[in-house]
């Protein structure tokens, strides 16, 4: 069986949970699930579970999950992976190209308004 995707936020939540365990005894869990069978509304640091299907949160618990990435991730992993090609390659005709690929990014980033920290922004990337 192939681990499930989430969003970040969806993905915090199971780890709450989860580390909530020891105090809980293992409850914690359990009641996420019998809960969202339920169709129990979440709150608080559960809030981002509101809608996830059973299957999907059975698997995330006991499978594993990945993280899904947002659409501004991606692209500052794919300028991200420029800019370390930009390092290896020496060409001047690579050198050109991979500019122009970073360029694009970025324009196309200020055109839509989009704000990438680490690509439009003056701010460090957060992890």
């Amino acid at each position: 069986m192939e681990k499930v995707k989430l969003t970040k936020e969806q993905a915090q939540a199971i780890e709450i949970a989860k580390t909530n365990i020891s105090v809980s005894m293992g409850a914690e869990l359990e009641n996420i699930i019998l809960g969202n069978a339920n169709n129990r509304e979440w709150l608080h640091e559960y809030k981002p579970l509101n809608g996830m299907d059973l299957e999907t949160l059975i698997k995330a618990v006991y499978i594993g999950y990945e993280v899904e990435l947002t659409p501004e991730e991606q692209i500052l992993d794919f300028y991200k992976l420029a800019e370390g090609k930009l390092k290896q390659y020496k060409s001047e005709h690579m050198t050109r190209h991979i500019k122009g690929q970073m360029y694009a990014i970025e324009r196309i980033s200020e055109i839509l308004g989009i704000d990438i920290p680490g690509i439009t922004s003056d701010e460090e990337e957060v992890s």
